[in-house]
């Protein structure tokens, strides 16, 4: 019998095994859900009841929750098939991340080094317990890359037609997907260097565009509007776009003074759109460097040693323009919103490790030639704790959130009526009908509509604390029981008072 050599197997295929093991070991040990899971499943039953518009009506971009419900066809609960399916999705971006590194450089210590490095990537891995469709997307988008590697390589137009067809698939999850299929071979036009090359960015820049177009005129007969879902979606942050053109002199005044204070807001007020612009672009930086994280301290090393990663000026072009188009959609996300999630800018990230992985040989190498071994003890050392950050939470356990349940469970009939500003509780309890619709902070006019004997299962933060002790000195409601027990619980159950 012919034996298997494993040192010739892909080792893409040995790093998405152990993807998708990580990620059953993470599902066995209990995890907090985060709320934007609740969204999604609650989306995917309105989608098993009513249908796609009815689930298009209530979240604006249904595509993952859909993708959810038909899963759970399997005979899974629609939260396992979330799992399921984000556990796909984590070892589908692993086998692409391996494979952009893998078209660079094929050597198989740096594919060994770079499936070690994406796998305990810790901006990366802390998503893995939670539900979001950003997994979709991000392993969608870098498989895009990866076939546009190829194609700037080999131009071939099967590598045209999968560039293609992971970005407009990647659309479903998220509609930046758009931006990249249009700007990323639009800048690669431009600033490449090849005559030949930039004709086969013409191509695959037209190709991209017919084939979108057919596929809307294919929708439009099947009576789905995709204009209409985009108008939609870009509706949701049509409230942060008028706040942030808003010329209400009163409103202006009243920022400038809560920025400046009282008496320089006199002097400086004109500046206030320069100081929010300064002050928004720092918080931007700040958010990348904290996406791309401990690692940074590998790159740094890198260049001190002098060692730099062979990439073709082509290539290198490719990851760029994927770069830029995450930086011009997170920049224009954070000065619309005021805010901005760790993980929009996590596209910015994978490609610091594309550049990070190949780097690890050349490192460790010169770690290793070096007259002491402090250095390649502190790499090991730093990949011990980039293992732990990935893989082990070092906040507080949320146990009071079981424990309340549990509380409800045994102390109050179903019949009872329930507020909360807690998604999990207000799902588990199972008399919220719209559970992934509560907000963090309940309203005094809530509690005074929500009648007599009723429970409100608050979780706590600085604006609920001072509610509660005020209607609790009001005689509008009393406390019942808090978790964990003491001064300061993090769950406080409070019973409103009878006539």
């Amino acid at each position: 019998m012919k034996k298997i050599d494993l040192r010739r197997l892909d080792i893409r295929y040995f790093a998405v095994a152990l993807s998708l093991l990580i990620s059953v070991l993470e599902r066995i040990s209990p995890v907090s859900l985060n709320d934007d899971s609740y969204a999604y499943v609650r989306t995917a039953e309105i989608f098993l009841e009513d249908g796609v518009q009815a689930a298009a009506n209530h979240y604006s971009w249904p595509a993952f929750s859909i993708l959810i419900a038909l899963v759970s066809k399997l005979g899974l609960t629609l939260f396992s098939s979330a799992f399921l399916i984000n556990s796909l999705f984590f070892a589908l971006l692993t086998f692409a991340l391996l494979s952009i590194i893998k078209a660079i450089d094929s050597d198989r210590s740096t594919l060994v080094l770079a499936a070690i490095c994406i796998l305990v990537y810790p901006e990366l891995n802390e998503y893995r317990g939670t539900i979001i469709r950003d997994v979709a997307f991000w392993s969608l988008v870098c498989l895009s890359l990866w076939q546009l590697i190829l194609y700037t390589q080999h131009q071939s137009f099967t590598n045209s037609i999968g560039f293609t067809a992971c970005l407009i698939v990647a659309t479903a999850f998220r509609a930046e997907a758009l931006a990249y299929l249009f700007v990323v071979p639009l800048l690669n036009i431009i600033f490449t260097s090849s005559k030949s090359l930039r004709n086969s960015y013409l191509k695959l820049l037209f190709s991209s565009c017919l084939i979108l177009l057919c596929l809307t005129l294919l929708l439009l007969l099947l009576q789905i509007n995709v204009a209409t879902q985009l108008a939609e979606f870009v509706s949701v942050y049509r409230p942060f776009i008028e706040s942030s053109i808003s010329s209400d002199p009163e409103s202006i005044a009243s920022v400038s003074v809560a920025v400046f204070g009282e008496y320089a807001a006199i002097y400086s007020d004109d500046y206030l759109g320069l100081f929010i612009a300064g002050g928004l672009f720092s918080l931007l930086i700040v958010k990348i460097l904290n996406g791309i994280g401990a690692p940074l301290f590998l790159l740094l090393a890198a260049q001190a040693a002098k060692q730099r990663a062979k990439i073709d000026s082509s290539i290198l072009l490719s990851l760029y323009s994927y770069f830029f188009v995450n930086f011009i959609t997170v920049f224009i996300f954070i000065f619309i919103t005021r805010y901005l999630p760790g993980r929009h800018t996590m596209i910015l990230s994978l490609v610091f490790l594309v550049f990070l992985s190949l780097l690890a040989k050349e490192l460790l190498n010169f770690s290793r030639q070096m007259k002491t071994p402090l250095m390649q003890y502190s790499l090991y050392l730093l990949l011990v704790y980039c293992t732990a950050d990935s893989y082990y939470s070092f906040g507080y356990k949320k146990e009071f959130i079981a424990n309340s349940n549990q509380w409800l469970k045994q102390n109050s009939p179903l019949s009872q009526r329930l507020l909360t500003n807690n998604h999990a509780i207000a799902y588990t309890s199972k008399k919220i009908e719209n559970y992934d619709g509560v907000s963090a902070n309940v309203s005094t006019e809530e509690i005074l509509n929500v009648g007599n004997d009723a429970l409100l299962v608050i979780e706590m933060n600085l604006t609920m604390a001072t509610l509660m002790k005020e209607l609790v000195e009001e005689g509008t409601i009393e406390f019942e029981i808090g978790f964990p027990p003491g001064p300061q619980p993090r769950v406080a159950i409070y019973r409103t008072m009878k006539d």
